[in-house]
């Protein structure tokens, strides 16, 4: 075989390899080029759809802190509303106070002890409540708090009225259940007494 002829096989041969590798990556290239334009179009539409969801999640975002916010100055006013009541209930605790100084059962001690009791504890629930008036009040101590700092301050007066009124309400049991022992202790010395 001459030089000339293997030469020319060879340039053939490469050729067809060259060929043959230029077909195999054209079945991954688009030709089209309307497939590019669609593509771009596709692309521009979603763009302008994540915006527009942006868009709308932010409103809804806003929406939601609007309503979250009206939803916490209800529960303020709500927590306020029950400081009253609670506050109504202690003052109505001493009440019971006659009761005990006309049963005779106690000592004068006894019923100051039980007096001072009221009064402290009463002036506390006051004070306590005072703090929760404040918070509305003052516009510029409420400009300085958040929305959850007030509330915090109502639920934790809240909190401390009621602990005054148990507190009061197992004073009026202990001396209300004193009064009861020692009445019916003074029946049975009398009944005791009454058979000689």
């Amino acid at each position: 075989m001459g030089v000339k002829k293997i030469i020319y096989s060879v340039i053939v041969a490469l050729a067809a390899m060259i060929g043959s590798m230029s077909n195999a990556s054209a079945q991954w290239v688009v030709t089209d080029p309307g497939a590019y334009v669609n593509m771009g179009l596709t692309t521009a539409q979603a763009a302008a759809t994540v915006k527009t969801l942006a868009d709308y999640s932010k409103k809804f975002r806003d929406l939601y802190r609007a309503v979250e916010k009206i939803q916490r100055y209800k529960e303020i006013a709500i927590g306020t509303k029950e400081c009253g009541e609670i506050l109504y209930r202690i003052s109505q605790r001493g009440s019971f106070f006659p009761e005990f100084v006309q049963s005779g059962c106690f000592t004068e001690n006894e019923l100051e002890a039980v007096y001072a009791y009221y009064q402290v504890m009463s002036e506390d629930a006051i004070k306590q409540f005072n703090i929760v008036k404040a918070c509305f009040k003052d516009e510029a101590f409420k400009q300085n708090m958040s929305i959850k700092d007030l509330l915090d301050i109502v639920n934790q007066t809240r909190d401390r009225l009621l602990a005054i009124q148990y507190s009061m309400t197992r004073l009026n049991s202990a001396t209300y259940g004193t009064m009861r022992h020692r009445v019916n202790t003074q029946r049975d010395i009398q009944r005791h007494c009454s058979f000689y």
